[in-house]
């Protein structure tokens, strides 16, 4: 058994929080509201990679669409919705939550209620 597969899924999964948590910094510091459905747009680009591949697309065009896609939601989200909460940031943050929750829903929903654990993407380190 080796150290090093193990290491870098450490090393990958540490760049993702490191990742999500600035976002939800400059987020919050920009817009002024702590925005709970941040998670809930990672998973939107998540989903968007799975669908494309889904389709037989090669992965690095869901990873170039996955940002689009969240983009087009995060503002259309944004213009409809979370621009009236600027505010008041408690209702702002029970807004987002509910949103959060919506988008989850619908993707579980998309889904099928199913829970898949298989990887996008062929390359494996794994022996």
């Amino acid at each position: 058994m080796s150290v090093i597969p193990f290491v870098f899924d450490v090393l990958a999964y540490s760049a993702i929080f490191v990742l999500v948590v600035l976002g939800l910094g400059v987020i919050a510091s920009m817009m002024g509201i702590f925005n709970f459905a941040h998670g809930e747009f990672v998973l939107l680009g998540a989903y968007t990679v799975y669908l494309l591949t889904e389709h037989g697309l090669p992965v690095w065009v869901g990873m170039i669409a996955a940002p689009l896609a969240v983009a087009l939601v995060g503002l259309i989200l944004e213009r409809a919705v979370i621009r009236w909460f600027y505010a008041a940031p408690i209702v702002a943050m029970l807004g987002t939550y509910a949103i959060a929750l919506a988008l989850r829903e619908g993707v579980r929903m998309l889904l099928g209620g199913q829970f898949f654990n298989r990887s996008v993407s062929k390359v494996s380190l794994r022996p």
